[in-house]
């Protein structure tokens, strides 16, 4: 296991994901070639009753991993898993928006997040059917006492499988110890050095929109607003998404930033100049960061709701809590621990989030960072 006290620094493991994300090509789920059990594009007309619908912010790669692993562990009539997805930046929100205007007639199934206040957005507006005992105690290791999820939505609407950490990215050649200038180890050291330059992905989307609304309920509206406005006045580059931000360091647009562990680890297994370490917030008791949820859902009213329950059991599975924790996005395994995880797999100390109320905190981060954006 990685010390969560130090950077990061992995092997170099080159995949398809990292090098697509990082070249900065856009891959669209409807234009990538399809597995036997996985067909993607859009639903025409009676298309909608003939698979199970499965709808993702995962990545490609991650996402066909999954389904192949499905495949090999689901008994009875073939799922015929139809993986529908978005773009880079605006996936998880794309979607969400996509099942809410489909709530007349859902196209979905299965809801595969790779955040969860979407997820929570979907669950307020009454759209997500309750998992029963998909969500019911499990064994967090072999032979032992079955015990509660970790993260589970009230009448269990939801439940979380894995989740990845927020990360401080840097460039290796102009801040750290080669450099002789110190990165930044916190989230309040952003904003200590005006002549850092620091890279974001869209708050209004995502991770990040996700990391705000968390610390918006951790500090509170005033002080959140004052970091966010010291970064700004400090020359804040926004950038599309996380991916980005690995991508602005890497070409000396920006010095650090604030991303996901994923982006961060393709990034160094690319042997680009970049490292990282946990979005620490000094402020919290524990020291730790912000632990993104990956969250599980069916969708109320789906269009084929017993394959949805198969396919929402199979997706909690311990096979693919593995395939996540084995992929690039490096994803923690949420209830159990298992056996043949990777030795980088990330181990920083987890932020307590209360998330049930993450919608609040997400209303007070909109707020701080139109003010901020104003004042700066």
């Amino acid at each position: 296991m990685l010390n969560p006290t130090h950077a990061l620094h992995v092997r170099s493991v080159m995949s398809r994901r990292d090098a697509i994300r990082l070249a900065g090509v856009a891959a669209m789920a409807s234009l990538v070639p399809t597995i036997s059990a996985c067909r993607r594009g859009p639903m025409m007309g009676d298309e909608v009753g003939q698979g199970t619908n499965l709808y993702t912010s995962l990545d490609t790669q991650i996402i066909d991993q999954v389904i192949s692993t499905i495949d090999s562990i689901t008994t009875g009539s073939p799922l015929r898993v139809r993986v529908i997805g978005d773009t880079e930046a605006t996936k998880a929100t794309g979607l969400v928006q996509r099942i809410i205007d489909e709530r007349a007639r859902p196209g979905c199934d299965v809801w595969f997040s790779s955040e969860i206040l979407g997820t929570l957005r979907l669950a307020s507006m009454g759209l997500l059917e309750p998992l029963g005992d998909i969500a019911a105690p499990i064994a967090p290791a072999p032979g032992a006492a079955p015990v509660p999820w970790p993260i589970v939505g009230p009448d269990a609407a939801y439940l979380a499988v894995a989740q990845r950490p927020r990360v401080i990215a840097w460039s290796s050649r102009r801040l750290g110890t080669a450099a002789n200038k110190p990165a930044p180890a916190s989230l309040q050291a952003l904003v200590q050095d005006p002549s850092i330059r620091v890279a974001i992905a869209d708050p209004r989307f995502g991770t990040t929109r996700g990391d705000l609304a968390a610390l918006a309920l951790a500090w509170g509206e005033s002080a959140l607003t004052d970091w966010l406005t010291r970064l700004v006045r400090n020359g804040l580059r926004v950038v599309p998404g996380n991916a980005a931000v690995v991508r602005a360091i890497n070409t000396s647009e920006a010095d650090c930033g604030l991303t996901d562990y994923d982006d961060l680890f393709a990034a160094i297994s690319n042997a680009w100049p970049v490292a990282g370490h946990a979005a620490i917030d000094e402020a919290s008791p524990e020291r730790g960061c912000v632990y993104t949820p990956a969250t599980l859902a069916i969708i109320r009213n789906a269009p084929n709701p017993d394959r949805a329950r198969r396919l929402a059991r199979a997706m909690s599975s311990p096979e693919v809590q593995t395939v996540l924790a084995q992929g690039p996005m490096r994803m923690n395994p949420v209830g159990r621990t298992l056996e043949n995880l990777p030795a980088d797999l990330p181990t920083y100390p987890a932020a307590k989030v209360n998330w049930n109320e993450l919608l609040a905190g997400e209303q007070i981060a909109m707020r701080a960072w139109d003010k901020a954006q104003r004042a700066g």
